[in-house]
């Protein structure tokens, strides 16, 4: 499986911004990495959730 790295993410955030206008930058780079590694989380094989 492919996943988005937090380079990624921050390229395709800077093609937004420069598409539709806004502000660029991050507020927490702590937390963008945690963002981008979640989808690698798993248990069993199995991706937990609530359900």
């Amino acid at each position: 499986m492919n996943y988005l790295s937090a380079e990624d993410v921050l390229v395709i955030h800077a093609r937004i911004i420069g598409e539709t206008g806004g502000a660029h930058g991050v507020r927490d780079t702590h937390l963008l990495g945690s963002i981008v590694e979640r989808p690698k989380m798993q248990f069993g094989g199995k991706i937990p959730n609530c359900f």
